[in-house]
């Protein structure tokens, strides 16, 4: 059967289908790596969200519970006001926690894990549902007074639904992790199938890499109809004159390689039998020639002194080519020059504008201490308020002293107790004074950090008026050196000029060579005819054809 595809057509064919198989492969497997890739870390994600959920509510659930038992154990108004704020806060965190919490686990795939996720989901709201109002009832009652009742509330209440929560949470955590080693392990199996998909498809790919090769191979071997090493001892014979007849052709297949050559091998033995033949009539044209061969001489002579005036003024082009060239190389060191003035321009700027960001950077930190010093004037101001109570206080117990002095007697005991208390609200008035002195210290040392910061700030900004003012000096060397270019640019130019005046006297000269040229073209139109003949025939046919072997 003949064959319809080129060699080059087979081979395209072959390595195309592998190369598709490879790349169908490849493409199945990186899809299926990625795909197992994202769907495990989905789950570690997902996982790992819902145990830094739980564990937060519980620290907050926990925190909640150990403010509400301060404010029943503790006795100063500032103190439980802070304790009530954090109680409210752990409550507002523990609300927003478990509502994300809710939404983690409804967002899980379907399976026996959502479903114990969200009863033990349903658990802990339950039990908050519960705990925190009674959390915020022993606040209340903790600042109401009512502390017996608040330590019965959290001894019956708080603490066995802590406990419950505690447990709760803790079985969910458990559950995660549950959840956390199945995922992982059914990851490892999905790996373990892949691998062995991959392997399949890789032996499948290599058996069809086989067979494609065995086809190309029986494929070209039809096509040459022998080896290609044999192939080209033959070409090798033809090319350097051996025409004779070719054995191998004999076992040749029709249409292939081999056959080719037997038929490029007969039509060339008989091409070289009719060169032979017309070589014979060259010698008879030559002679033809030789006439015509003088007169062209002639004109060939006069062209050479034509010529040689070319060759001056060539030669004094070319002077004035050398001076451009000279001109040129210095405009291209000029350049260089100058480039190299604007790097070192654009190095000081951009030093010029780390300093200035630097110094963006002292301003902030310079900020940040004025901050601060406003926050400590606030404190003070509180401490003074503090002093003004205890101030007045001690006013009031003063006068009712006085009173109590008056009435003298049995009932200067009644004096000794209020002496107590203006001492005890004198001690008070010392602490706070006593602060007041740290805070104004601590006010100070903030100040002299912020006059300091500013020195360091206005050192910068000197540092960055230097770095421009050599960035203009830079500049100004640039504007010099181009200038320098411009003028060599000018020297070139004026160079040009003379090159055209040369140019001038060039086409002159070539005018008159052309004007000869056409004198020995039409004394050698006679020869025309018979140099026809000889460019066909060439002057060494006979030569030549001495290598062929008929």
């Amino acid at each position: 059967m003949k064959d319809i595809l080129s060699v080059k057509a087979r081979l395209g064919l072959g390595f195309g289908s592998l190369f598709l198989l490879v790349l169908i492969i490849s493409a199945i497997s990186i899809f299926s790596l990625s795909d197992a890739n994202n769907r495990f870390f989905r789950y570690v994600d997902g996982i790992g969200k819902r145990k830094e959920l739980s564990s937060e509510l519980l620290l907050a659930a926990q925190q909640r519970a150990v403010s509400a038992r301060n404010l029943v154990l503790i006795n100063s108004s500032t103190v439980r006001v802070d304790e009530k704020n954090i109680v409210n806060n752990a409550h507002r965190k523990v609300g927003e926690l478990l509502r994300e919490l809710t939404a983690s686990v409804e967002a899980m795939s379907p399976g026996e894990e959502r479903v114990e996720a969200q009863r033990l989901i349903s658990d802990i709201q339950q039990i908050e549902s519960l705990y925190g109002p009674v959390a915020l009832n022993i606040v209340d009652l903790a600042l109401n007074g009512d502390k017996d009742a608040a330590v019965v509330k959290i001894n019956n209440d708080c603490e066995p639904l802590l406990r419950k929560l505690v447990e709760v949470v803790t079985k969910f955590i458990a559950l995660e992790e549950q959840t956390s080693a199945a995922n992982v392990m059914h990851s490892q199996d999905e790996y373990e199938l892949q691998r062995n998909q991959l392997i399949a498809f890789c032996l499948v790919a290599a058996i069809i890499a086989l067979a494609l090769t065995l086809v190309i191979t029986r494929g070209l071997d039809r096509a040459l109809g022998t080896e290609p090493s044999i192939l080209s001892g033959i070409a090798q014979r033809i090319a350097s004159g051996d025409i004779r007849a070719i054995d191998e052709i004999k076992t040749a297949r029709p249409g292939s390689v081999l056959a080719s050559f037997g038929q490029m091998q007969a039509s060339l033995s008989a091409l070289i039998s009719e060169v032979h033949n017309s070589s014979n009539v060259i010698s008879g044209s030559a002679q033809e020639l030789s006439a015509a061969t003088e007169q062209t001489r002639m004109g060939v002579s006069q062209q050479r002194l034509e010529i040689d005036q070319v060759a001056t003024a060539i030669h004094e082009m070319a002077a004035t080519v050398m001076e451009v060239a000279h001109n040129s190389e210095s405009a291209a060191n000029a350049a260089a020059t100058a480039d190299q003035q604007a790097q070192t321009g654009g190095v000081t700027a951009k030093q010029a504008v780390a300093q200035i960001e630097h110094l963006a950077t002292e301003v902030s930190n310079t900020s940040q201490a004025m901050l601060r010093l406003k926050q400590e004037s606030e404190h003070i101001e509180g401490v003074l308020n503090v002093i003004k109570s205890v101030a007045d206080q001690t006013n009031l117990l003063a006068l009712n002293a006085a009173i109590e002095a008056a009435r003298a007697g049995e009932a200067g005991r009644g004096f000794a107790v209020v002496a107590d208390e203006v001492r005890n609200l004198a001690r008070h008035t010392q602490g706070a004074t006593q602060e007041i002195e740290t805070l104004i210290a601590s006010l100070r040392n903030i100040s002299e950090d912020a006059v300091e910061r500013m020195e360091v700030c206005r050192g910068l900004t000197d540092k960055a008026v230097l770095q421009i003012s050599d960035t203009d000096v830079s500049v100004t060397a640039i504007t010099t050196m181009i200038s320098n270019i411009q003028e060599m640019v000018r020297q070139i130019a004026t160079a040009g000029e003379e090159q055209s005046a040369v140019a001038e006297e060039i086409s002159r000269s070539v005018t008159r060579v052309r004007d000869i040229s056409d004198q020995s073209a039409a004394s050698s139109e006679h020869t025309a005819a018979s140099s026809m003949s000889l460019a066909k025939l060439g002057g060494t046919l006979k030569q030549q054809l001495e290598r062929f072997q008929i």
